[in-house]
């Protein structure tokens, strides 16, 4: 008896959590308006998404804890693309320097309950991080891309922080699409001209 109940237990805890909506490293949906203005793009500046949904946190960790990991795990992720040589976190207070302005929303953000996973199944009690963003040209308004990314963990009764766990998944997905988006920079005609030293005239 005592075999059983572990070997059921250890089935239950070693269930692959992974996304209910997705597979790993696929977006759900994904357009990119400005290929070039996203490849020539070296800094970026990234906002505190705000949560519109019902929110639910664990161990006592606030919303504002689960948003600025939201933004500091992105971060770091942006970071790691080939070309991207700053990133930076902005209040929104102040003049934004950078090529690019990240900006979005939670639509879902909460931890879900381990024990409605445990005694209920059936998707009853899932952790869900679902992030719409919108990125665009901070001087003249433009988007160059968009995206809305979910990542959630349905079955997982192990005692760990699956929102924190489900907001890990959604930033390496975003990233790596990202990543795989970015090609090679085309200087636009204004852009050439002001990198380029004034041209002089000589004399015969």
């Amino acid at each position: 008896m005592k075999k059983r109940l572990a070997a059921s237990i250890f089935v239950l805890t070693t269930v692959v959590t992974g996304s209910i909506c997705t597979a790993a490293g696929q977006l759900d949906t994904m357009e990119l308006k400005d290929r070039n203005r996203w490849s020539c793009t070296k800094s970026v500046a990234l906002k505190i998404f705000p949560v519109e949904a019902e929110f639910q946190g664990e161990r006592g960790r606030s919303r504002n804890f689960y948003q600025q990991l939201f933004a500091t795990r992105l971060s770091g992720q942006l970071k790691k693309i080939k070309g991207i040589e700053r990133v930076e976190v902005v209040d929104g207070k102040t003049p934004i320097t950078a090529d690019l302005l990240i900006d979005g929303r939670f639509k879902d953000f909460t931890a879900g309950s381990r024990s409605l996973r445990f005694w209920v199944g059936f998707g009853a009690g899932k952790s869900f991080c679902r992030a719409e963003m919108t990125a665009t040209d901070p001087k003249s308004g433009a988007e160059v891309f968009s995206l809305d990314h979910a990542r959630g963990s349905a079955m997982n009764i192990l005692d760990e922080d699956q929102l924190d766990v489900n907001i890990t998944e959604v930033v390496e997905d975003v990233a790596a699409t990202l990543s795989e988006m970015r090609g090679d920079c085309v200087p636009q005609e204004g852009e050439i001209n002001n990198a380029l030293p004034p041209h002089k005239e000589t004399a015969p």
